[in-house]
């Protein structure tokens, strides 16, 4: 008698749903990996903008040292003009982040630095164009309005309180220039006043693409400072 043989039933297939490999591969959210590109993308384009921040803030600041150190004839001098120039480009950089900015307003940046004067809102008139820089012409800008401010207390306009200073910014064509104006009742002329500063005003100008003209007149000291507006303007 020959033994029976038990029915074989055929091996059920292995359901490719239950692969893990499948599930890792599977996408939950459709177009969640373009999403995924585009921030990573996004984080990449912001540190390649913090780089080149960093880089033109430590090229003005080693500027700065240099320009300061040749027109200081004490430590003490040098440590006052440098601190005052450092805490000017601190105002900017806060406007800047206070909107997360790639551009400032001329106007704004104006202000920020004649802000630092109190009780002058009464001797300044600012007329200015909607007028948009760019971040590294924006750090220049408000180095340049600072020692023409800080010219201004000391010897100017801003030194006595019936100065007066009257700041216009005009959109052109090619750029834009700045006019900066003061009237100085009862101005002594000084063989040092007119030049304090001017250096690393002309020097700021040129970083702007442009160039500064500084006459002191018998009414009050003049400035007038052509500068290149780029996209952002």
């Amino acid at each position: 008698m020959q033994p029976s043989l038990l029915p074989v039933t055929p091996a059920e297939p292995m359901r490719q749903e239950k692969s893990w490999p499948n599930a890792i591969l599977v996408d939950p959210e459709p177009g969640a990996w373009p999403a995924r590109a585009t921030a990573t993308d996004r984080g990449t384009m912001l540190a390649d903008e913090l780089h080149h921040r960093t880089q033109n803030t430590l090229s003005v600041v080693l500027a700065l040292a240099r320009l300061t150190a040749r027109s200081s004839t004490t430590v003490e001098a040098f440590q006052i003009a440098f601190s005052a120039r450092i805490q000017a480009m601190a105002r900017t950089n806060a406007l800047l982040l206070r909107g997360h900015a790639q551009a400032v307003d001329v106007r704004s940046a104006i202000e920020v630095e004649l802000d630092a004067y109190a009780g002058i809102d009464v001797q300044v008139t600012i007329q200015c164009d909607a007028i948009a820089i760019d971040a590294d012409a924006a750090l220049s800008l408000s180095l340049l309005i600072h020692e023409l401010a800080t010219n201004a207390a000391k010897y100017g306009a801003l030194s006595t309180p019936a100065g007066r200073l009257e700041i216009r910014c005009v959109r052109e064509p090619d750029g834009a220039v700045l006019i900066w104006r003061e009237t100085t009742p009862g101005l002594v002329a000084s063989a040092d006043a007119p030049g304090q500063g001017s250096r690393l005003i002309r020097h700021l100008a040129r970083d702007l693409g442009g160039a500064a003209d500084i006459v002191l007149l018998p009414s009050g000291l003049e400035a007038i400072v052509t500068f290149k507006v780029g996209k952002s303007g």
